[in-house]
């Protein structure tokens, strides 16, 4: 799923319902074009990345449980015993976990209120951006609606949220203090069908509620005077007298109030804390004598707090039922929208006849409007466009041979997905660092023709490496469990399937379908033919295998109409890659899809964004070398990568057990910095001192006394019972990476090249497990991390001394992650050993693979000359050096457009 900043939805699901005319069905379990209510609300929030869900059930609670739990596990339940409104729902889910840190946020919704994705990521954004109190999800208010109406002041920032039923009354009491003060007060049966009409209610007791002064005299019909009932109905219950946050007064009146153009939806972003004082406060001095859970705005703002409104744009992304004929009107909505989306599937600008992209590549009179899309891909570097475009006329062909008769004619779209550096910030994606990404002018191609069922055909270019492959989507999703993503990749079925025939290059394309359908799985997805080509050499540290999943996800979603934004995208595609084994982050498929044109984009993760994108200089050059040794994602290799996940996720649980008063701090692995624990950074080291060097399985359970650990050991069963773990490198190396991580754009911006080769030494170091001398000796090699070490840093950054304190800064430890090969080590060697090289590393995972060297553009060919003849000569390996250009992230390859003469 996607990374959100909400700790927790409560979905109020206790009411009756009785609009819906139902006695043996509740409100929120009635289907919606087949999927209950409340499951539809909830995937849309495990879609938006909320982790956790407290479901307040009361009426028909034991059917609600039953219809979440078939297709949710990550629900718990609050039961409401007492049917007093939506604030005492909420007041029931704050004493159902009384533990919940103030800080935690929330959001708040109804079971049946139905949002469309986006529309909760912009209304956690406003609640982050602003950081404010509350954000208010908000309509443009329609005739004759009952939602209440949001109070704005000058600042646009919400005061008040006043309910129709209150409007009413108001309206009500400013008519007959009118009628009293000219004396045309009417008899007394006349004063209470005004009443009733005005406040559009027969109900005695709601209307002896909403009108508490006069309602006893009306009850008795004896005749009121207007003297009397002026007395009974001050002036000021006639209108609405608010304050704004800077304590200016704001009166409106009933009209005034009702035409209000921000109508509330009833769905909130907010925190605990913020929540809990405001319902310790409410009070039910209204029109229908309850508390209101929209009192929580004017409580709030009146004690100085921000409440920021979200307007949907669109009023159908915010849908909700009360009856069956509105009920009706969301299932119209839904599948017109659904009818609209797969209308527009195929623009005419990116799904082209294949005779026609055939032309557009081949034909000379088109060449000036090809040469302006490939510009806008890849730059204006000739060499690169001119290697780039020579993949995309073979591949065209290839698909015409496979299609046969008829094939010019067929529907195609060109998917492009480039590999990628990672030029700062490896092994700590999944651990909440920070990335800085690049993509490099290599690349895999597809040919993508749409089909008419769930069958996916996958061609390879290359048919002698990669053969042909095809699977039915719904076979798939009968063969393999489909309760939850995690249950699917963990699953004895996909370990036989995986284990049966190995790892195969298409089974990166299933992880990417598969992946989305699970996202999506209100309909099967629509099948399609992949005809793939590409230069990103495989198995070599630069996202090949990503490349794949980026590609094909990017196609499905085009293909299907997906409702599906970047930053899920990214971590769908980090989800699915699950699916062959390996336990990584997003950070490769992020660089895959979000990468620019001649720049370095820095992001974070955990919540996902991009947070800079930086010029990368014109006068340096990103040389990508290969070692020739592939880094297999199989067997003893996906344990070593799983293992190290699992020595971060073992250190992190270890330290938050260690250091309690920290705990509400820390949510992932890089939250152990200064800045965040507000501590000197020497406490860093201190903290670190409480990992063992080395720990065995034994060692780790009696650290963690009381903890199932057999899902710690899960991913590298490959290695044994006997394996050690070194907690304390790993850690060390991913906090001093973060450190790195989190620096290196501000340093490319400034063009401190410098300080960044710096770094990349220090990172390579991390991994290094041999270093070679003048002489190309090599000797093995290992980090200090033991306790005299760290002890050594702490006296050096209390010393005083610049030159001492700057060298223990953490950025600069290389820590103990180990995993390079000495073959890579010497590589990186002889890169430093070149004058122009700012610095060299490891690229990718590591166990094999590339490595990569910043050096100034003028410098190239040296860097190229002794790479070969100390590296590649002695080996009698083909060169295989890249010099890299930042090219634009995966998508589709903007053909020119239909109306272009």
């Amino acid at each position: 799923m996607a990374t959100s900043t909400i700790d927790l939805s409560i979905i109020l699901a206790a009411g009756k319902g009785s609009r819906m005319g139902s006695t043996d069905k509740h409100k929120v379990c009635f289907p919606v074009d087949g999927v209950p209510a409340v499951c539809r609300a909830l995937d849309c929030y495990e879609r938006c990345g909320i982790p956790r869900h407290l479901v307040v059930v009361g009426t028909l609670a034991q059917q609600v449980m039953e219809t979440v739990s078939q297709r949710h596990c990550n629900v718990s339940y609050a039961f409401q015993t007492v049917a007093n409104g939506t604030a005492g729902a909420v007041k029931t889910a704050l004493a159902a976990d009384p533990s919940l840190p103030s800080s935690t946020r929330l959001l708040l919704a109804a079971g049946d209120r139905l949002l469309a994705p986006s529309i909760v990521d912009s209304l956690t954004d406003l609640f982050d951006r602003t950081r404010c109190d509350i954000t208010i999800l908000c309509t443009t208010t329609r005739p004759n609606t009952g939602a209440g109406r949001v109070v704005l002041d000058d600042e646009q920032n919400a005061v008040a949220i006043l309910e129709m039923a209150d409007i009413r009354q108001r309206r009500a009491y400013a008519l007959l203090r009118e009628l009293a003060a000219a004396e045309k007060l009417p008899p007394t049966e006349e004063i209470r069908s005004l009443l009733a009409s005005t406040f559009r209610s027969d109900n005695e007791d709601k209307l002896a509620k909403a009108f508490p002064e006069l309602w006893p005299a009306l009850r008795a019909r004896k005749p009121i005077t207007a003297s009397e009932l002026l007395a009974l109905v001050p002036e000021q219950l006639g209108y609405f007298s608010l304050q704004t946050r800077a304590g200016r007064p704001l009166c409106l009146t009933p009209d005034e109030a009702e035409a209000l153009p921000h109508s509330n939806t009833s769905v909130y972003v907010t925190t605990r804390g913020v929540l809990a004082n405001a319902m310790a406060k409410l009070s039910n001095h209204n029109a229908q004598q309850e508390e209101y859970l929209s009192d929580l705005v004017a409580i709030t703002a009146a004690t100085g707090g921000r409440a920021k409104v979200l307007l949907a744009a669109d009023p159908n992304d915010v849908l909700g039922f009360n009856n069956p004929a509105e009920l009706l009107e969301v299932e119209n909505t839904l599948r017109t929208r659904q009818q609209a989306a797969r209308h527009n599937l195929l623009p005419d600008d990116e799904f082209r006849p294949l005779g026609d992209w055939l032309a557009l590549f081949s034909a000379q009179s088109k060449q000036e409007l090809l040469q302006n899309c490939l510009d806008t891909v890849y730059g204006t570097n000739p060499e690169t466009i001119s290697r780039q475009r020579a993949l995309y006329l073979p591949l065209l062909q290839f698909a015409q041979q496979q299609l046969g008769e008829q094939a010019d004619a067929e529907r195609l779209a060109i998917v492009r997905a480039p590999g990628r550096l990672n030029v700062m910030g490896r092994h700590v994606d999944h651990q909440g660092g920070h990335c800085n990404l690049m993509t490099i002018s290599y690349e895999t191609i597809m040919a993508v023709r749409p089909r008419g069922d769930d069958v996916v055909r996958i061609f390879n270019l290359d048919e002698k490496n990669y053969r042909p492959c095809q699977f039915s989507l719904g076979k798939l999703i009968a063969e393999l469990p489909w309760t939850d993503w995690h249950s699917l990749v963990a699953s004895p079925e996909l370990k036989k399937l995986i284990g049966e025939y190995g790892v195969d290059w298409s089974h990166y394309i299933q992880a990417a379908f598969l992946r989305l359908q699970k996202q999506f799985p209100q309909s099967l997805l629509r099948g399609v033919d992949i005809f793939v080509s590409g230069n990103i050499p495989p198995a070599a540290g630069l996202s090949s295998s990503s490349s794949l999943v980026v590609g094909a996800a990017s196609a499905a979603v085009r293909i299907n109409g997906l409702d599906c934004r970047p930053a899920e995208l990214v971590s769908l595609c980090g989800e699915g890659e699950w699916y062959v084994g390996t336990r990584g982050g997003s950070a490769d498929h992020a660089a895959v899809m979000l990468g620019q044109r001649d720049a370095v984009v820095k992001v974070r993760f955990f919540d996902f964004g991009v947070e800079d994108i930086v010029p990368f200089p014109a006068d340096l050059s990103m040389l990508v070398c290969d070692s020739g040794l592939k880094a297999c994602k199989a067997n003893g290799a996906k344990d070593q990568f799983n293992h190290r996940i699992a020595c971060y996720r073992l250190a992190f649980r270890i330290i938050c057990r260690q250091f309690p008063q920290y705990r509400h701090l820390l949510h992932h692995l890089r939250d152990v910095n200064a800045r965040t624990l507000g501590v000197p950074p020497a406490w860093i080291y201190r903290i670190l001192l409480c990992l063992p060097e080395q720990a065995t399985r034994a060692d780790i359970a009696r650290l963690l006394p009381g903890t199932d650990l057999s899902a710690f050991w899960a991913g590298h069963q490959g290695l044994g019972e006997n394996t050690s773990y070194p907690l304390r490198g790993v850690a060390m190396f991913g906090l001093a990476e973060a450190e790195r991580s989190r620096t290196y754009a501000d340093l490319l911006r400034k063009g401190d090249v410098d300080e960044i080769g710096r770094l990349m030494r220090c990172s390579h170091d991390g991994d290094r497990v041999v270093s070679f001398d003048q002489n190309g000796v090599a000797r093995p090699y290992s980090s200090p991390v033991d306790n005299s070490s760290l002890l050594r840093l702490m006296d050096d950054l209390s010393s005083g001394e610049p030159e001492r304190v700057m060298a223990a800064q953490l950025r600069y430890q290389p820590g103990a992650y180990a995993c390079s090969l000495a073959a890579i080590d010497e590589m990186v060697d002889i890169a430093q050993s070149v004058p122009g090289v700012y610095g060299a590393q490891l690229a990718g995972a590591g166990l094999g693979g590339c490595m990569m060297i910043l050096a100034r553009r003028d410098a190239v060919e040296n860097v190229k000359r002794e790479m070969i003849s100390r590296y590649y000569a002695p080996r009698q390996l083909p060169p295989a050096i890249l010099v890299c250009h930042p090219i634009a992230g995966a998508g589709l390859f903007p053909g020119p457009r239909q109306n272009t003469p």
